[in-house]
């Protein structure tokens, strides 16, 4: 089991075509996110692309006080 003192975000992203995927998760990454699991599913006629990212969790405005 690994253990971290770093506190973690997640976010969950879901697309409707390949090309959104790689845009979006390329501006996750832009933004600090790093790709956690990838995941497509569907059929024929329509895939859906889930991507879960993560970084180090960022001090808001209500932690503050």
């Amino acid at each position: 089991m690994i253990e971290r003192e770093e506190k973690l975000e997640y976010r969950f992203l879901k697309f409707d075509t390949h090309n959104k995927a790689e845009a979006g998760l390329n501006q996750a990454v832009a933004e600090g996110w790093a790709l956690v699991s990838y995941q497509a599913a569907g059929g024929d006629g329509a895939i859906t692309h889930f991507l879960l990212l993560s970084r180090p969790a960022r001090r808001s405005e209500f932690n503050r006080l």
